[in-house]
């Protein structure tokens, strides 16, 4: 393990595979204290348990990339409330469930890519007002659902795209209120300039050919009260008004 001469970046080495159960050092813990980006990789863990980061109070960014991470539980980041980037990618999540994220209010970053997600439960980000980007390349997605983001203010960027050789295709005809968000520029794709900057469909569809119509659907919630471009642009008077 390793620690730099700043007491801004913690490393830990330790972490070997065949580890099913991982718990943080007293001496880690001590170290953590004082740190405010933290890296932890290499099959350390399988499951984050309530306040296991505790006392990392100065902590803005955390890396757990590469391990076997399955179950986050309510409040494993409790006490990382200066936290602003969180990094899970490469590890087995399936879901991301509301209470994951408890006590993390000042969330910039959240990276979920290279875990095999199938679903984002409602109200999953509803804890996380300044949440602006989300990697979701490499999941097991099909469809994203506007629902996902309802709680989130605009704009977001996103990222879709896998970093491996396998191609990850969208079920493009159900992801209309993407193609809408985008194009009024309230969700941007990021990726490295190189790659592919648009989703891949399904069969023959394109993303270049996805026809949707013009208006534009609110979500739940208009945060900030601008967000809509005007009431033309919502379908329902409920909706609307929140707008």
């Amino acid at each position: 393990m390793g620690y730099d001469e700043a007491w801004e970046f913690y490393t830990s080495s330790a972490c070997y595979f065949g580890h099913t159960k991982r718990s943080l050092t007293e001496a880690e813990r001590e170290l953590f204290a004082n740190s405010t980006r933290i890296r932890l990789s290499g099959e350390c863990f399988t499951v984050l348990t309530g306040g296991m980061f505790l006392p990392s109070v100065r902590c803005v960014a955390l890396y757990l990339d590469d391990n076997r991470i399955k179950e986050i539980r309510n409040r494993a980041f409790f006490g990382l409330s200066a936290l602003r980037e969180l990094y899970l990618r490469h590890n087995r999540l399936t879901a991301l469930r509301a209470g994951m994220f408890i006590a993390i209010e000042n969330l910039h970053v959240l990276e979920v890519g290279g875990n095999p997600i199938t679903t984002i439960e409602p109200g999953t980000f509803a804890m996380l007002p300044h949440l602006t980007t989300i990697g979701l390349g490499g999941t097991l997605f099909k469809v994203l659902k506007a629902e996902y983001f309802d709680h989130l203010a605009r704009p977001i960027e996103l990222d879709l795209f896998s970093e491996s050789e396998h191609v990850h295709e969208w079920d493009c005809s159900k992801m209309c209120w993407l193609k809408q968000e985008k194009r009024v520029g309230n969700i941007s794709f990021y990726r490295n300039p190189k790659k592919r900057q648009m989703p891949s469909c399904e069969g023959t569809m394109t993303w270049a050919k996805l026809r949707c119509s013009e208006t534009i659907t609110c979500p739940e919630r208009c945060v900030p009260e601008d967000w809509c471009l005007g009431p033309e642009d919502c379908l329902t008077e409920q909706r609307r008004n929140k707008c």
